[in-house]
């Protein structure tokens, strides 16, 4: 078996020399130089839009306001929620406000039964 063995490593190792020393390479013609594109002309400059500050809302335009936290159910999206529906109130928007997002595993399929996630151990009370 290892007479075989090397017999082949021989006969590999004999191969790669044989192809590392083949014959010179036969040169090739150099390519044509090419010319360079024309030149094109650059499109006209805009004008970026007039800075107006803060977009300002009309009082009682319906707006349509949607709230997309990570998670229903976690007290700062909670808060979150409450802020912006202070906030349609303020504007008098009447679309509704729409608090989408998904549940927890442990929120039931009525929204109204899920049950709150309570707070860690360092902020609850004793």
């Amino acid at each position: 078996m290892k007479q075989l063995w090397k017999a082949v490593s021989l006969l590999v190792i004999i191969a790669m020399l044989l192809a590392s020393c083949g014959g010179a390479a036969t040169p090739t013609a150099a390519p044509e130089p090419t010319e360079a594109p024309a030149a094109t002309a650059a499109p006209e400059p805009t004008e970026p839009p007039a800075a107006g500050g803060p977009a300002m809302a009309t009082p009682g335009q319906a707006v349509k306001m949607i709230l997309l936290p990570k998670f229903l159910g976690i007290l700062p999206f909670d808060q979150a929620h409450q802020g912006a529906q202070e906030a349609a109130a303020e504007l008098e928007n009447p679309e509704e406000l729409e608090f989408l997002g998904p549940r927890p595993k442990t929120a039931s399929p009525d929204r109204s039964k899920s049950r709150p996630t309570p707070p860690p151990r360092a902020l609850r009370r004793s």
